[in-house]
C-alpha cells in the first residue's frame, strides 16, 4: 500500500470511531449548508436582473406608431374601430418594422371606413364592389416636426374577405384594407 492510501485507512479509521451527531442536526446543518450556497451562487443572478438598463430606449418613451380611430369612435364603430386599429397598427409594424429614426413616430388618422355591400356579385355598372378606408398617415420628427405627410384613400375589392355567407367576412376585409394602407404608407413614406 502507498504512503496516501494508509493515510486515506487511517483517517476513514478516526472518523468511524468518533461520536456522530444525532440525525436530525445533521440533516439540518447539510440543509442550511446547501441554501448557503445556493443561495450565493443564485443571489449574482438576481441582482443583474433587478438593475435598470444603463439608457431608455426611446420605442419605449413613445410608441413608433400610433393608431387614431377616433373619427370611427365618434360614429358609433366601437370594438370595430378599435379592431381596426390593432389590423392597422400590426400591418404597419410589418411594413415599417424597426426603420425608424431615434425619436421618429407615424401616426395615422383613420377618417372613415366604407364596405360595400357584397353578395359576390357585380353592381349596377358591371363592376366589382370595392371597399374603402380613408386616412392620413404622418411622419412626425423628434421634436414634433412633420417630415411627411398623405392622405390615402386604400381601396380592396369587397370579395376578399371570402364567401359573404361565412362568419367573420367583414373582419377579413378590413384586415385587406388594413394591409393594403400599410402598404401605400410605406410607398409614400420613406423613413
Amino acid at each position: 500500500m502507498s504512503v496516501s492510501a494508509r493515510s486515506i485507512l487511517s483517517r476513514l479509521e478516526l472518523d468511524a470511531r468518533r461520536p456522530r451527531a444525532p440525525l436530525a442536526r445533521r440533516l439540518l446543518a447539510s440543509l442550511v449548508l446547501g441554501l448557503g450556497i445556493g443561495g450565493i451562487g443564485f443571489g449574482g443572478i438576481g441582482i443583474a436582473e433587478a438593475r435598470a438598463p444603463a439608457r431608455p430606449l426611446v420605442s419605449r418613451a413613445a410608441p413608433s406608431i400610433v393608431v387614431d380611430v377616433g373619427p370611427l369612435l365618434a360614429q358609433g364603430l366601437g370594438g370595430y374601430a378599435e379592431a381596426l386599429r390593432g389590423e392597422l397598427g400590426a400591418a404597419l409594424q410589418a411594413q415599417f418594422g424597426g426603420s425608424f429614426r431615434p425619436g421618429e413616430r407615424l401616426v395615422v388618422l383613420v377618417r372613415s371606413i366604407s364596405l360595400a355591400s357584397y353578395t359576390g356579385d357585380v353592381n349596377v355598372f358591371e363592376l366589382p364592389d370595392n371597399d374603402y378606408l380613408d386616412g392620413t398617415v404622418t411622419l412626425m420628427g423628434p421634436n414634433g416636426e412633420v417630415l411627411a405627410k398623405r392622405d390615402i384613400l386604400a381601396t380592396s375589392l369587397s370579395s376578399s374577405g371570402g364567401a359573404w355567407y361565412l362568419p367573420g367576412g367583414e373582419q377579413r376585409r378590413a384586415v385587406a384594407l388594413a394591409q393594403n394602407f400599410a402598404a401605400w404608407a410605406r410607398r409614400y413614406v420613406q423613413t
